[in-house]
């Protein structure tokens, strides 16, 4: 990093971060630029006509200085690829656990079989009343842990990561080596915290996931005096009301608008959910 800087000064050093956000946002974790035109996006996004593209990469492809890895016009990092793996297992783990505790609540052991002529309930009672009935115990139940801000033991929800892998990156662009310190495992726990509040503030507040991602990317805009102040996914949320109030108000005041960057990624989620 000292010989990037030394070489580009702190201009290449951002090019850098910004080479490696555009890589973990992509949907394979790298950058295909075989493709002219894949190319000459990537070089405008960093601020680089096409030669200039090629000696950065070429630099920082170099053996020895070895901070991207630059194959048959692919790129990846090492670090880029490992969080984008250890993500990749970490939802599937949690998907696979979800399905095996949704299937065994359907079919609990021991319930399955009973004499002829009897379906194991008492009289009267037939299995469609009493899962009727345990359904409502257990929303009961779930009732209960919302009113005192309690989360049960399933696996957070894919939104809420996501969410909180926004507020990340987006931190990220005006302060780049936010956790640089920490190891992948330790970055990981802080989205997962990150996301267990946002979870929350889904669950229990009953906000709705796409007000949430606006409220950050407005919260995020460099300049905005919360930019400092929202750095995890508690105190999005303690502020969460605020930052609404305030959103709304300056959009229908002269106070600065969402950036085309920030409306384009508000545009391509509303893509994806259809």
């Amino acid at each position: 990093m000292k010989a990037l800087i030394a070489e580009y000064g702190f201009e290449g050093y951002g090019r850098f971060w910004a080479l490696n956000e555009r890589i973990a946002e992509s949907s394979g974790a790298f950058i295909d630029i075989s493709k002219k035109v894949n190319k000459l996006d990537l070089a405008s996004e960093l601020g680089l006509d096409g030669k200039g593209l090629d000696s950065f990469l070429a630099f920082l492809s170099d053996p020895e200085i070895d901070l991207i890895n630059l194959e048959d016009n692919v790129i990846t990092t090492d670090r880029v690829t490992e969080l984008f793996n250890k993500t990749i297992e970490n939802r599937e783990y949690e998907r696979d656990r979800k399905k095996e505790k949704k299937e065994k609540s359907k079919n609990p052991a021991g319930n399955n079989v009973f004499p002829d002529g009897n379906n194991g309930f008492p009289d009267g009672i037939t299995a469609e009343n009493d899962t009727d009935k345990t359904r409502q115990d257990n929303t009961k139940q779930d009732n209960t842990k919302q009113d005192h801000g309690e989360s049960d033991d399933s696996p957070l929800p894919e939104i809420a990561i996501e969410l909180a892998e926004l507020l990340l990156t987006e931190h990220r662009k005006e302060i780049p080596d936010y956790l640089s310190g920490k190891s992948d495992r330790e970055i990981m726990e802080t989205i997962k915290r990150w996301a267990a509040d946002i979870d929350k503030l889904i669950r229990i507040d009953k906000k709705a996931p796409e007000n949430i991602r606006q409220v950050i990317l407005w919260a995020k805009t460099p300049g905005n005096f919360w930019f400092h102040n929202i750095e995890s996914g508690a105190k999005l949320r303690k502020q969460y009301e605020r930052l609404w109030g305030q959103m709304n108000e300056k959009r229908f005041s002269q106070g600065p608008p969402l950036s085309a960057h920030q409306q384009q990624k508000i545009s391509l989620s509303d893509l994806e959910g259809l």
